[in-house]
């Protein structure tokens, strides 16, 4: 990207870690895409532009070594501004005249970076760094972002802000270090447990413990998983300070992060040990946790979220008619995110699953919530008919809130179809359930 200021030609390179994949992501989080060598990219982009911009300046979420890297080895780079690690630089990194930038992480601060530049050459004439400190008591908040924050704030309040337990004491990431390992071993019943420190993200202080704090230090979606090794199989970060037979078998738990990126020096730093086993606990109790988190999901508007937990929960219900209930869930999460192909899928599967266990009432709801998918789809006609026939299966049992959807619903799409008397006497019987 090239843009003018002041009169001076900007050309603004993104760029992200070499080593994104393998020691921060899974190729599953990355998609298609594919990662290339950080200074060989930026080298390559920088002769682009060069002779259209007066100064090019790299944003670059990147270890500051790889920052260090491009101004010692790309010339026509004149700037650098770092993030990644959350601790600012004390001050520029300066390479010949070519400067790197780094503040604080967690907004508590700001960088401000006066530049001169010289024209004729395309680079630097000077840099002044000034670091901002940020008091957030003393910041009026802007009202559009206010307003935001307060309507998620009361979404999650009556979820996180719940005490469940006190702390004696400060816990420092080290110390959640060593309760979260604890933990995690005392639940799988493994041998031993290891989490890496970068995926605890916050201290517990003295007092009471909230909910919230659990999220806060615990942020990444991440399942735990078990392997089994030799004691001299295990890695050495494991080994240390522990007492081990070289001969014996042990298991070992982490998380599914750690396991796909162990090569990594910031996880085991070593390669080649499997973890089949996902960590398990009772069917029932991991249905209902699945199930509380996906009508939490749903609660945040978080639609992909909940559908896939109550997919999710559904795979673990050993009763048809929960099975039912549950892709029934699924399914209007996928239709509130109009993936209306998958919310086809998992309304039939819910139907079927009804219509097999003879319950007429959930199965016609379920065939009315299809045909509100077909609609949307663009098959009015076959929608109607199939909404009207479960209109007939549920106007036969007690009028309630099922049949007043449904009502209202048909009474729109005879609307449609220019069909008014219809669509009155639909509309009219969902006003009556309603009063």
């Amino acid at each position: 990207m090239i843009k003018s200021a002041g009169g001076i030609r900007v050309a603004v390179i993104g760029v992200l870690l070499g080593d994104l994949v393998g020691n921060l992501a899974t190729p599953d989080k990355v998609g298609p895409w594919h990662l290339l060598p950080v200074v060989e990219t930026v080298r390559k982009y920088a002769a682009e532009v060069l002779d259209k911009s007066d100064l090019i300046v790299v944003l670059g979420h990147i270890h500051d070594e790889e920052a260090d890297a491009i101004l010692q080895q790309v010339p026509a780079v004149s700037v650098v501004i770092v993030g990644h690690t959350h601790k600012a630089y004390a001050h520029l990194h300066d390479f010949d005249g070519r400067v790197g930038a780094l503040v604080t992480a967690y907004g508590v601060e700001l960088g401000r970076l006066d530049l001169q530049v010289d024209m004729t050459a395309h680079r630097l004439k000077s840099a002044e760094w000034k670091i901002i400190p940020i008091d957030a008591r003393k910041i009026v908040p802007d009202p559009r972002v206010a307003h935001q924050v307060a309507h998620w704030e009361a979404k999650v309040s009556k979820i996180v802000d719940v005490q469940i337990g006190e702390a004696k004491r400060r816990f420092e990431k080290k110390d959640l270090q060593m309760l979260i390992q604890r933990a995690m071993a005392e639940e799988t019943g493994s041998d031993f447990a290891w989490v890496n420190l970068g995926n605890i993200r916050d201290v517990i202080p003295a007092g009471p413990v909230l909910a919230r704090a659990i999220w806060n230090i615990l942020p990444f979606d991440n399942a735990v998983v078990i392997g089994k090794f030799k004691g001299s199989q295990l890695p050495p970060k494991v080994r240390e300070g522990q007492s081990i037979d070289s001969d014996r078998e042990y298991t070992l738990a982490t998380t599914d992060f750690t396991a796909s990126n162990q090569a990594s020096k910031d996880q085991f730093g070593v390669s080649g040990l499997a973890f089949p086993k996902i960590a398990a606990m009772p069917t029932n109790e991991a249905r209902e946790q699945l199930t509380r988190a996906a009508e939490r999901a749903a609660s945040l508007a978080a639609g992909e979220e909940a559908q896939r937990y109550f997919e999710q929960a559904a795979h673990l219900a050993d009763d048809s008619v929960e099975q039912a209930r549950l892709l029934e869930r699924a399914g209007e999460m996928a239709s509130l995110r109009a993936s209306r192909d998958e919310a086809q899928a998992l309304f039939g599967r819910a139907l079927a699953l009804f219509e097999g266990q003879g319950m007429t009432h959930a199965a016609a709801r379920v065939s009315a919530r299809l045909g509100v998918v077909e609609w949307r789809l663009g098959r009015l006609e076959p929608a109607v008919e199939r909404m009207e026939q479960a209109y007939a299966v549920l106007s036969e049992d007690e009028r309630d809130e099922d049949l007043a959807r449904l009502a209202a619903e048909l009474g729109r799409l005879h609307i449609f179809k220019g069909e008014m008397e219809l669509a009155a006497a639909r509309i009219e019987t969902a006003l009556e359930i309603a009063e």
